[in-house]
């Protein structure tokens, strides 16, 4: 775990990205940010540098669903952890890109949703927060 604090203390950007699991992030990512409770530690009660080197940091979240999201409330859980992720990382959570129902429209076949994670993608980390 060491070797990943080190590397997400040397980027400045960070991306996390996950298929959706009954409105949640994946097991596999869920056991990384869970491991980052000691971030939060360092921010919050120790009063240390979340990350070394202390810099600005930007995060961005990117989920993908195969269901539809009819209620249009299906990726605020995983949301949610992401805004708290990028808080204990002291990253300023620049926001997300979702996509719903990929089980019957892959990602690949939305032009929209494409040129909108290009833009993303082209625009982390240039110029001020």
């Amino acid at each position: 775990m060491q070797a990943i604090f080190q590397q997400m203390g040397q980027a400045d950007v960070i991306v996390l990205a996950s298929p959706l699991y009954f409105m949640g992030i994946s097991g596999q990512l869920k056991l990384l940010v869970d491991r980052c409770q000691t971030c939060w530690n360092r921010r919050y009660k120790l009063k240390l540098p979340a990350l070394l080197p202390l810099k600005r940091r930007q995060g961005f979240f990117l989920c993908t669903g195969g269901a539809p999201n009819k209620r249009g409330k299906n990726f605020e859980p995983a949301m949610r952890t992401a805004t708290y992720f990028f808080d204990a990382l002291d990253a300023k959570y620049l926001g997300e890109l979702t996509a719903a129902a990929t089980d019957s429209l892959p990602v690949k076949e939305q032009a929209d949703l494409l040129t909108k994670a290009y833009t993303v993608g082209s625009q982390l980390g240039k110029g001020e927060e």
